[in-house]
Protein backbone atom coordinates (compact mmCIF):
# COMPACT_ATOMS: atom_id res chain seq x y z
CA UNK A 1 0.00 0.00 0.00
CA UNK A 2 2.84 2.38 0.77
CA UNK A 3 4.25 1.86 -2.72
CA UNK A 4 0.85 2.56 -4.32
CA UNK A 5 0.52 5.77 -2.31
CA UNK A 6 3.95 6.86 -3.47
CA UNK A 7 3.01 6.14 -7.07
CA UNK A 8 -0.17 8.21 -6.70
CA UNK A 9 1.88 11.12 -5.37
CA UNK A 10 4.24 10.73 -8.30
CA UNK A 11 1.30 10.80 -10.73
CA UNK A 12 0.06 14.06 -9.24
CA UNK A 13 3.54 15.59 -9.46
CA UNK A 14 3.95 14.50 -13.09
CA UNK A 15 0.55 15.85 -14.10
CA UNK A 16 1.26 19.15 -12.39
CA UNK A 17 4.64 19.46 -14.08
CA UNK A 18 3.28 18.41 -17.46
CA UNK A 19 0.50 20.99 -17.47
CA UNK A 20 2.52 23.87 -16.03
CA UNK A 21 2.47 26.96 -18.23
CA UNK A 22 4.89 29.87 -18.14
CA UNK A 23 3.50 32.94 -19.87
CA UNK A 24 5.46 36.00 -20.85
CA UNK A 25 3.75 39.37 -20.54
CA UNK A 26 2.79 41.86 -23.20
CA UNK A 27 3.90 45.19 -21.70
CA UNK A 28 2.45 48.51 -22.76
CA UNK A 29 3.69 51.86 -21.49
CA UNK A 30 1.35 54.74 -22.28
CA UNK A 31 -0.30 52.41 -24.81
CA UNK A 32 2.94 51.59 -26.66
CA UNK A 33 4.20 48.00 -26.59
CA UNK A 34 7.57 47.51 -24.90
CA UNK A 35 9.89 44.53 -24.50
CA UNK A 36 11.78 43.52 -21.37
CA UNK A 37 15.50 42.88 -21.18
CA UNK A 38 16.16 39.15 -20.74
CA UNK A 39 18.58 38.59 -17.87
CA UNK A 40 20.73 35.60 -17.01
CA UNK A 41 21.36 37.10 -13.56
CA UNK A 42 19.05 38.48 -10.87
CA UNK A 43 17.64 42.00 -10.76
CA UNK A 44 19.87 43.36 -8.02
CA UNK A 45 23.03 42.10 -9.68
CA UNK A 46 22.02 43.85 -12.90
CA UNK A 47 21.21 47.02 -10.95
CA UNK A 48 24.88 46.87 -9.95
CA UNK A 49 24.66 49.27 -7.01
CA UNK A 50 27.86 51.18 -6.30
CA UNK A 51 30.06 49.20 -8.67
CA UNK A 52 31.47 52.20 -10.56
CA UNK A 53 29.44 55.26 -9.69
CA UNK A 54 29.28 55.11 -5.88
CA UNK A 55 25.88 54.88 -4.16
CA UNK A 56 24.27 54.61 -7.58
CA UNK A 57 22.87 52.23 -10.17
CA UNK A 58 25.39 51.09 -12.76
CA UNK A 59 23.28 49.41 -15.44
CA UNK A 60 24.74 51.55 -18.23
CA UNK A 61 21.31 53.02 -18.93
CA UNK A 62 21.41 55.93 -16.46
CA UNK A 63 20.87 59.45 -17.80
CA UNK A 64 21.61 62.78 -16.10
CA UNK A 65 18.53 64.68 -14.87
CA UNK A 66 16.25 61.98 -16.30
CA UNK A 67 13.99 59.22 -15.01
CA UNK A 68 14.90 56.05 -16.90
CA UNK A 69 12.23 53.32 -16.83
CA UNK A 70 12.45 49.82 -18.28
CA UNK A 71 11.51 46.21 -17.65
CA UNK A 72 13.85 43.27 -17.15
CA UNK A 73 12.91 39.63 -16.96
CA UNK A 74 14.48 36.54 -15.39
CA UNK A 75 13.29 32.97 -15.80
CA UNK A 76 10.98 33.46 -12.82
CA UNK A 77 10.15 37.17 -12.47
CA UNK A 78 9.41 40.39 -14.30
CA UNK A 79 10.63 43.67 -12.82
CA UNK A 80 10.17 47.38 -13.49
CA UNK A 81 13.33 49.47 -12.97
CA UNK A 82 12.98 53.18 -12.17
CA UNK A 83 16.28 55.07 -12.02
CA UNK A 84 16.46 58.80 -11.25
CA UNK A 85 19.47 60.86 -12.36
CA UNK A 86 22.97 59.80 -13.31
CA UNK A 87 26.56 60.93 -13.91
CA UNK A 88 26.75 64.61 -14.79
CA UNK A 89 23.38 65.31 -13.26
CA UNK A 90 22.33 67.73 -10.54
CA UNK A 91 21.12 66.73 -7.09
CA UNK A 92 17.51 65.60 -7.14
CA UNK A 93 14.36 64.98 -5.15
CA UNK A 94 11.32 62.86 -5.99
CA UNK A 95 8.01 62.24 -4.26
CA UNK A 96 5.77 59.79 -6.09
CA UNK A 97 3.15 57.08 -5.58
CA UNK A 98 3.14 53.61 -7.11
CA UNK A 99 -0.48 52.53 -7.58
CA UNK A 100 -0.37 48.91 -8.70
CA UNK A 101 -2.86 46.06 -8.96
CA UNK A 102 -0.11 43.53 -8.22
CA UNK A 103 3.54 43.34 -7.15
CA UNK A 104 5.63 45.41 -4.76
CA UNK A 105 8.87 47.34 -4.43
CA UNK A 106 11.46 44.61 -3.84
CA UNK A 107 14.63 46.72 -3.92
CA UNK A 108 15.63 50.34 -3.33
CA UNK A 109 19.21 51.46 -3.72
CA UNK A 110 18.95 53.33 -0.41
CA UNK A 111 17.46 50.98 2.18
CA UNK A 112 16.39 53.97 4.29
CA UNK A 113 14.10 55.02 1.41
CA UNK A 114 12.45 51.61 1.00
CA UNK A 115 8.72 52.43 0.96
CA UNK A 116 6.34 50.78 3.41
CA UNK A 117 3.28 51.72 1.34
CA UNK A 118 2.55 53.21 -2.05
CA UNK A 119 4.42 56.48 -1.47
CA UNK A 120 8.13 56.80 -2.29
CA UNK A 121 10.46 59.70 -1.43
CA UNK A 122 13.97 59.92 -2.91
CA UNK A 123 16.83 62.34 -2.28
CA UNK A 124 20.09 61.96 -4.18
CA UNK A 125 23.30 63.94 -4.60
CA UNK A 126 24.87 65.51 -7.67
CA UNK A 127 26.24 62.93 -10.16
CA UNK A 128 24.39 60.15 -8.30
CA UNK A 129 21.23 58.14 -8.84
CA UNK A 130 18.34 56.91 -6.80
CA UNK A 131 16.02 54.14 -7.85
CA UNK A 132 14.05 50.99 -7.21
CA UNK A 133 12.89 47.69 -8.64
CA UNK A 134 9.20 46.79 -8.64
CA UNK A 135 8.54 43.08 -9.20
CA UNK A 136 6.45 40.07 -8.16
CA UNK A 137 3.85 40.55 -10.91
CA UNK A 138 2.03 37.22 -10.60
CA UNK A 139 -1.44 38.24 -11.80
CA UNK A 140 -1.97 37.51 -15.54
CA UNK A 141 -3.34 41.04 -15.95
CA UNK A 142 -1.66 43.84 -14.03
CA UNK A 143 -1.44 47.62 -14.06
CA UNK A 144 1.02 50.11 -12.57
CA UNK A 145 0.44 53.86 -12.37
CA UNK A 146 3.39 55.98 -11.26
CA UNK A 147 2.01 59.32 -10.05
CA UNK A 148 4.72 61.98 -9.64
CA UNK A 149 3.73 64.40 -6.89
CA UNK A 150 6.92 66.50 -6.78
CA UNK A 151 10.18 66.36 -8.74
CA UNK A 152 13.37 68.39 -8.55
CA UNK A 153 16.41 67.97 -10.78
CA UNK A 154 14.40 65.96 -13.32
CA UNK A 155 13.90 67.26 -16.85
CA UNK A 156 12.16 64.33 -18.52
CA UNK A 157 11.31 60.62 -18.46
CA UNK A 158 12.78 58.07 -20.87
CA UNK A 159 11.21 54.64 -21.32
CA UNK A 160 13.59 51.99 -22.70
CA UNK A 161 12.72 48.88 -24.69
CA UNK A 162 14.93 46.02 -25.87
CA UNK A 163 15.19 43.79 -28.94
CA UNK A 164 15.80 40.03 -28.90
CA UNK A 165 19.57 40.63 -28.78
CA UNK A 166 19.29 42.83 -25.69
CA UNK A 167 20.00 46.06 -27.55
CA UNK A 168 18.24 49.03 -25.97
CA UNK A 169 16.33 51.81 -27.71
CA UNK A 170 14.10 54.65 -26.56
CA UNK A 171 10.42 53.71 -26.70
CA UNK A 172 9.36 57.26 -25.86
CA UNK A 173 10.66 60.31 -24.04
CA UNK A 174 8.74 63.17 -22.46
CA UNK A 175 9.56 66.79 -23.21
CA UNK A 176 9.46 67.81 -19.55
CA UNK A 177 9.16 66.36 -16.07
CA UNK A 178 6.36 63.76 -16.11
CA UNK A 179 3.17 63.85 -14.02
CA UNK A 180 2.14 60.21 -14.48
CA UNK A 181 3.37 57.01 -16.13
CA UNK A 182 0.82 54.30 -16.93
CA UNK A 183 1.97 50.74 -17.59
CA UNK A 184 -0.10 47.62 -18.20
CA UNK A 185 0.57 43.93 -18.65
CA UNK A 186 -1.36 41.02 -20.13
CA UNK A 187 -0.52 37.37 -20.85
CA UNK A 188 1.40 36.73 -24.07
CA UNK A 189 -0.11 33.40 -25.12
CA UNK A 190 2.09 33.29 -28.24
CA UNK A 191 5.17 32.96 -26.03
CA UNK A 192 3.71 30.64 -23.40
CA UNK A 193 5.43 27.31 -22.89
CA UNK A 194 3.41 24.24 -22.05
CA UNK A 195 4.02 20.48 -22.20
CA UNK A 196 1.69 18.99 -24.81
CA UNK A 197 -1.48 17.04 -24.02
CA UNK A 198 -0.11 13.79 -25.56
CA UNK A 199 2.79 13.96 -23.10
CA UNK A 200 0.35 14.37 -20.22
CA UNK A 201 -1.68 11.36 -21.40
CA UNK A 202 1.42 9.21 -21.78
CA UNK A 203 2.54 10.01 -18.24
CA UNK A 204 -0.90 9.20 -16.87
CA UNK A 205 -1.19 5.86 -18.70
CA UNK A 206 2.30 4.80 -17.61
CA UNK A 207 1.57 5.59 -13.98
CA UNK A 208 -1.81 3.83 -14.00
CA UNK A 209 -0.21 0.76 -15.55
CA UNK A 210 2.35 0.67 -12.77
CA UNK A 211 -0.40 0.82 -10.12
CA UNK A 212 -2.31 -2.08 -11.74
CA UNK A 213 0.89 -4.11 -11.94
CA UNK A 214 1.60 -3.57 -8.24
CA UNK A 215 -1.95 -4.58 -7.27
CA UNK A 216 -1.60 -7.86 -9.21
Amino acid sequence: MKIIKRVKIAIAAMLLASSYTVSASIITAEGIEASALQLSTDFEEFYNLGNGNAFSANTGLEQANTIVAFFAETSTDLGLFLIFGGPGGVAGFADFDILASDGAVTFADDSAEMPSGSNVVFNYARNRTDGLIFSGLTDPFWSIDIVFNSLSGIENLMFITFDSQGTSSVLFQTNDAPSILRINGAPDSANATQVSAPMTSALLLSALGLILFRRK
